[in-house]
């Protein structure tokens, strides 16, 4: 039997979906997607284009996943995300990306 799957992203989501659970998995867990970058109210394209990106996935994808920003702020930096910031990536700190990663790692929802 040869089972063939669409290579369009729009299929992608469907088929985590569909495929074998994990034993230990909690049950109605979607992925969760993470993304480390700069984010509105900082003028920047990159925040701009990250808003972008994830207002088009959670409208084609909501279902699917779950978006979540991890804002990059420098020391001299203090914005107000709202709701949806979870971790704080500070580059001026040297632990920042240690402890950012042992956060990302305690979260069950987030594979790489």
């Amino acid at each position: 039997m040869n089972t063939t799957y669409k290579t369009d992203l729009a299929e992608l989501p469907r088929r985590h979906l569909n495929a074998p659970k994990k034993i230990n998995s909690l049950v109605n867990q979607i992925p969760e997607i993470v993304f480390i970058s700069t984010f509105p109210p900082k003028v920047c394209g990159i925040a701009t284009y990250t808003e972008d990106l994830m207002k088009i996935l959670n409208t084609k994808f909501k279902k699917s996943f779950k978006t979540t920003i991890c804002p990059i702020e420098s020391d001299s930096e203090h914005f107000n995300y709202g709701e949806n910031v979870h971790y704080k990536l500070n580059p001026s700190s040297f632990n920042s990306d240690i402890n950012l990663t042992n956060e990302l790692n305690k979260n069950k929802n987030i594979e790489l």
